[in-house]
């Protein structure tokens, strides 16, 4: 049934400041010298989505460029961004097996208690999840989000801000829907993101009973049915994440 509308009603959405949109590039960093463009395309054939997603939140927390995530050439092993392309290079190149959250933890590995505390989200319930997911892009980090699909299969997506809902003045706000920058889909051109995941409705409830009551919805209109499985949190040391905040601010 419908949600009856309410004049008292309030929907609000915050993204992640860590981005900027343009017109003709889609999402941007603000942290990289060349507001280098953040989305990877991924390709058809391959199962790259969570070395993608990494590596945009990567590129947009502003500890390695656009170019040398895509270089083709030997990378600097004395290098932070050379050891972690490096490692890239010893996946398969098609990632045929897809990866795990081991293996995000692994590549981010070299920036680990230096430049970045990598956090695996110890939640059981998608509310949890999206609740932790939604914390750290309101705090100035990142969170990459793996889903299960029904029928099989798994993804990983760039979690870039979140939607919530609030039918009285009176109640809690509600957490309804992650927006995502989802390395299957095409670069947006409007918006900071490309998916949605519709994972509660306004009160609290799941969509639908059983394991895969959350709606992928993409760009090209169709929505599918998942399960928000868990989440790599990206942060950025206190000091660094308080100076983003306030350069985003100014």
């Amino acid at each position: 049934m419908r949600e009856t509308p309410r004049f008292d009603a309030r929907t609000s959405i915050s993204v992640t400041q860590l981005l900027e949109l343009t017109h003709d590039r889609g999402p941007v960093a603000l942290l990289t010298e060349a507001n280098d463009q953040v989305h990877l395309r991924q390709g058809d054939m391959d199962g790259a989505c969570g070395p993608y997603s990494l590596t945009m939140a990567l590129i947009a927390m502003g500890l390695i460029t656009r170019a040398e995530a895509m270089s083709a050439v030997c990378p600097d092993r004395r290098t932070l961004s050379g050891k972690f392309t490096e490692k890239l290079w010893a996946f398969d190149p098609l990632f045929s097996e897809g990866v795990d959250i081991d293996d995000l933890k692994w590549l981010a590995d070299g920036y680990r208690n230096r430049d970045l505390q990598v956090e695996i989200s110890s939640a059981r319930t998608k509310r949890r999840i999206a609740l932790e997911v939604a914390k750290a892009t309101d705090e100035g980090g990142a969170a990459i989000i793996r889903i299960d699909w029904l029928g099989g299969g798994g993804h990983w997506m760039l979690a870039v801000g979140h939607q919530s809902r609030q039918l009285d003045y009176s109640e809690p706000r509600c957490l309804t829907h992650i927006l995502c920058l989802d390395p299957g889909q095409a670069t947006p051109r409007a918006s900071l993101w490309n998916s949605v995941l519709y994972h509660t409705d306004p009160i609290g409830q799941s969509l639908s009973r059983g394991r895969y009551s959350v709606e992928y919805w993409g760009m090209d209109g169709a929505k599918r049915l998942c399960r928000l499985t868990e989440a790599v949190i990206l942060k950025r040391p206190e000091q660094v994440a308080e100076l983003v905040l306030h350069l985003n601010a100014a």
